[in-house]
């Protein structure tokens, strides 16, 4: 050049062109950019309207004071949703997606989380409402057994609070107060207690006097170990597992007053005549064909053919031997109704 002057002005003609060129190209793709937004591209439709959708939440979420702008959780979802707008401004739809998905998913979290909040809170402060009343009404006394045992729970229902965890927290509110119920019903659990432990002591006393030839000792020895069990459950003040268990004595030995028919006169029945075998097979018998030969030798002797076993007639009066220690009295009834042989023996 031949002076500066000269080449001063080379210079802002060479950065003028740089920047006219620069801004061709930036308003070039501006407009490829808003001739593809004018192309169908339902992939990139589904990314806008998911942004729209979390921004409109986001909103929604701040208005309902679920968070506040700016927040720790408020930064959270920015930052998750810049991310979404960078790959959707890039046409890199399927990731913008994701990540609106995932600040909307986010902020549905805090939605739920507050209203588990909100009964937690509502949960323990009924818990501690009701101990009150127990002191009020005299059930417990602070830091007696029981009023430790409502607040080790409650105690545990706060520290879940404390941690956000708020389900669990109401899961241990509803604990204490059962426990509380039951406090309050004692009384009433241990007469029902007491009242089953008689019945199912009479039922043991009833077995042992009937049961003289000892057939059914073994029935009768477990049913006095969980007669020990409630008597022990009782005594520990577990008044529910105390009852459960009397009741099962009670079950255990009901068998033992189920009676089946003693004798059993042969039917004349046409179209399937009775027989020794047919007979066994009986439920209200022995259920099962094999042992006819146990009423044969109880009986041949009374039979008009004692050495022909399949000569029977209509109106024998056959004796059924207890096999199992079943009860058994009195002739079969076809009018009564009698209960199943393996149902009573076993």
């Amino acid at each position: 050049f031949a002076n500066k002057k000269e080449a001063h002005i080379y210079n802002e003609m060479i950065d003028l062109y740089e920047r006219t060129e620069e801004s061709i190209k930036s308003s070039a793709r501006d407009a490829g950019l808003l001739v593809a937004e004018l192309v169908p591209n339902p992939e990139r439709d589904k990314a806008n309207e998911l942004l729209e959708m979390a921004f409109e939440k986001r909103d929604t979420t701040i208005a309902e004071e679920i968070m506040a702008e700016n927040d720790e959780d408020d930064q959270k979802i920015m930052d998750t949703l810049n991310k979404s707008i960078d790959f959707y401004d890039t046409q890199k739809y399927q990731q913008s997606k994701e990540y609106s998905s995932a600040a909307i998913q986010y902020m549905d979290r805090l939605a739920e989380d507050i209203q588990n909040k909100d009964e937690a809170d509502m949960m323990l402060t009924k818990a501690f409402e009701k101990r009150d009343s127990m002191f009020e009404e005299n059930l417990i006394e602070e830091n007696d057994n029981d009023d430790m045992k409502i607040m080790d729970i409650l105690n545990k229902s706060i520290e879940d609070f404390d941690n956000n965890k708020f389900t669990n927290s109401i899961a241990k509110s509803e604990s204490a107060m059962v426990l509380m119920d039951m406090i309050a019903n004692k009384d009433k659990f241990r007469a029902d207690a007491e009242k089953m432990l008689d019945e199912a002591e009479a039922a043991l006393d009833e077995a042992l006097e009937k049961d003289d030839a000892g057939e059914n000792a073994n029935l009768i020895s477990k049913a006095s170990e969980v007669f020990d069990d409630a008597v022990t459950a009782y005594e520990n003040e577990a008044y529910t597992d105390s009852i459960d268990l009397s009741i099962k004595v009670i079950d255990m030995l009901s068998v033992l007053s189920t009676t089946l028919p003693k004798f059993y006169r042969v039917r004349l029945i046409p179209d399937n005549r009775d027989c020794l075998w047919k007979i066994s097979e009986y439920n209200f018998i022995y259920q099962d064909k094999h042992k006819w030969q146990i009423i044969y030798n109880k009986n041949k002797e009374v039979l008009k053919d004692p050495e022909n076993p399949h000569l029977i007639y209509p109106g024998d009066l056959l004796e059924i031997p207890s096999i199992k220690g079943e009860t058994r009295a009195k002739a079969y009834d076809p009018n009564k109704e009698y209960p199943n042989f393996k149902e009573v023996t076993e």
